[in-house]
């Protein structure tokens, strides 16, 4: 925590074993101006159970988790920047189309050590089991470096809530305070967990490279 003293705001605390109604929770977001990032603090409902988290969970990425005694404090990244590249590609799961991916926007250069990538996509068919969606980066000697692999909303949104019609947004962090200065490229895609096996582009791909960011020294 104190690696982000002063630069990642509280926004609430929730306290006595109390969660937040569902719709309380939205409302909390919706009228304050949201921080770029920010820690959530509780005594209450576990991360995977408070109304708070699950909707912090649906708009910025969980990085960390750090308990005291009782008490959790859930740290979650959003930047103020991002870039975003239309992708428009339906992607296949054994030849079912599965997805529309639709947009990625990822941060160009590291924001509290941390470079985020959010991804938005159609529910063409339901998968019914998990899916992870990955973020992976690779250092200009084509070596992957960095990743984050996770289910959709920090598992709030996993592949078997997933309906016809759905468009979801997932937002990941990656921490790359330890990797020295370059250029990295960004690659994304989706695969079934019990298997590995990949949703494909049209023409076979696995993944999808989606742009560059630049740490600088």
């Amino acid at each position: 925590m104190n690696h982000y003293r002063g630069r990642a705001p509280i926004l609430g605390a929730n306290v006595a074993g109390s969660d937040l109604p569902a719709l309380e929770a939205t409302r909390v977001f919706d009228q304050v101006e949201e921080p770029r990032a920010l820690w959530i603090v509780s005594d209450g409902p576990s991360r995977a159970a408070n109304a708070l988290d699950k909707v912090a969970s649906t708009r910025k990425a969980f990085v960390d988790e750090i308990t005291f005694e009782d008490v959790r404090a859930t740290f979650y990244f959003d930047s103020a920047t991002w870039h975003a590249t239309d992708i428009n590609t339906p992607l296949a799961l054994d030849g079912q189309p599965t997805l529309h991916l639709q947009t990625v926007a990822f941060t160009p250069s590291p924001d509290l050590g941390i470079i985020g990538a959010r991804l938005t996509w159609r529910v063409l068919a339901s998968p019914g089991e998990p899916v992870q969606t990955f973020v992976h980066l690779f250092n200009e000697q084509g070596e992957k470096v960095a990743q984050h692999d996770g289910a959709a909303q920090n598992g709030w949104r996993s592949a078997e809530t997933w309906q016809v019609g759905d468009v979801l947004t997932d937002t990941h962090a990656i921490r790359v305070a330890t990797l020295p200065p370059g250029t990295y490229t960004v690659v994304v895609g989706f695969y079934r967990l019990r298997d590995i096996a990949p949703l494909t582009t049209p023409d076979g791909a696995g993944s999808l490279t989606v742009g560059t960011i630049t740490i600088a020294p």
